[in-house]
C-alpha cells in the first residue's frame, strides 16, 4: 500500500503563500480522490460520520471549511440528505470537482460554494449556519488557530463545529490556548477534543478533533 511519502505530500505543510497552497490544490485537483483511495486516507470520512451523528434527521446548514473535492460533504449527505451543505475552498479547480459529489438519487450534495481564502476578508455571511465542519485544513501550511476562532462568527447561535487540526499543529500554533481563551470570551462552550489517525494504515498522522458549541 502507498502512503503519503510516495506523493511528498508533505511539502505542502512548508508553505508560505496562499498564491502557492492554490496552484497547488489547482493541480493535485484530479488526482486527489484517486490519492486518498490508494493511501486509505480517511480522516474526511471519519470527520463526516462525527458529524452526522450530532446532527438531527431535519434541514440542517453546514458549512465545509476546505471542502476540496467534497470528500466531507459527500458522506455527511449520504447519511443526512435534507442538509444543505456550503463549501469554501482556496482551490476553483477542487471546487469544481466538489460540484460533481452526488448523491444516489442523484441530488447534488453541495448547495453552494465560495472559492475565498479564510486568511482574507470574505463575503461568507455571519451567523448562517447551523453546524461547521473541516478535515484536513488546519494544518502546517493552511489554517491555523486564529482561523478556527474566526470561523465561529459563520454560526449561529447553538450551532456546533467539528474540526480536525494536525497533532503537531495542534501543540505549535497553540490551539489550545486560543480555545481556552474563547471559553473564556464567551465564545463557545461544550469542548470536546479527542485524536484520531487520518490514515488507516501504521502511517502515523494524528489529528485533534475538536468539538464545541457557539454560545
Amino acid at each position: 500500500m502507498k502512503t503519503p511519502d510516495d506523493f511528498s505530500v508533505n511539502n505542502v505543510y512548508s508553505y508560505q503563500s496562499s498564491e502557492d497552497l492554490k496552484k497547488y490544490y489547482n493541480d493535485w485537483a484530479h488526482q486527489y480522490d484517486s490519492y486518498a483511495e490508494q493511501v486509505e486516507y480517511v480522516l474526511a470520512k471519519y470527520i463526516a460520520m462525527h458529524a452526522a451523528k450530532l446532527m438531527p434527521h431535519a434541514p440542517i446548514s453546514v458549512l465545509d471549511i476546505g471542502c476540496g473535492t467534497g470528500i466531507v460533504g459527500e458522506n455527511i449527505f449520504s447519511r443526512r440528505p435534507h442538509s444543505l451543505i456550503d463549501g469554501v475552498d482556496i482551490s476553483k479547480k477542487m471546487i469544481n470537482l466538489a460540484k460533481l459529489k452526488s448523491n444516489s438519487d442523484g441530488s447534488l450534495c453541495y448547495r453552494k460554494f465560495y472559492c475565498q481564502d479564510l486568511t482574507k476578508q470574505n463575503n461568507i455571511i455571519k451567523e448562517q449556519y447551523d453546524f461547521l465542519v473541516s478535515a484536513g485544513t488546519f494544518t502546517l501550511g493552511h489554517l491555523g488557530s486564529d482561523d478556527l476562532i474566526c470561523t465561529i462568527k459563520y454560526l449561529k447561535n447553538g450551532g456546533k463545529a467539528i474540526v480536525s487540526v494536525k497533532g503537531d499543529h495542534f501543540e505549535v500554533d497553540n490551539f489550545s490556548t486560543k480555545i481556552n481563551k474563547a471559553i473564556s470570551d464567551g465564545l463557545i462552550k461544550d469542548i470536546s477534543i479527542h485524536e484520531t489517525n487520518a490514515y488507516n494504515s501504521n502511517f502515523n498522522a494524528l489529528n485533534k478533533v475538536i468539538v464545541f458549541t457557539k454560545i
